[in-house]
């Protein structure tokens, strides 16, 4: 007797679900709408420190596929870039 594994609609949207959860998604952190002057980025050279004019105590964004899920903030663990996450932000229902 031969075992066969069982097919169908339920096990393949399990196998489906479980090789989802395995990909990969592209982050970033960010802090947007700063306005910065046209002069200021035209002079900008390799170890300029670039003013950003915000509070270093407020918090970026972490955005997901152009929506953004967090507030965080901008930390290091060990010798990586890392943020930690502050807020859960709300989301708006998709319009059909």
């Amino acid at each position: 007797m031969v075992y066969e594994r069982a097919r169908g609609p339920a096990v393949s949207q399990e196998g489906i679900g479980k090789q989802l959860l395995k990909s990969k998604v592209f982050l970033e952190l960010a802090t947007p709408g700063i306005p910065v002057r046209l002069m200021d980025l035209l002079s900008l050279q390799p170890g300029t420190i670039l003013g950003l004019h915000r509070n270093a105590d407020e918090p970026a964004l972490v955005r997901m596929r152009g929506r953004e899920w967090w507030s965080a903030r901008p930390v290091s663990s060990r010798t990586m870039r890392a943020a930690q996450l502050l807020q859960h932000l709300p989301q708006e229902e998709a319009q059909p």
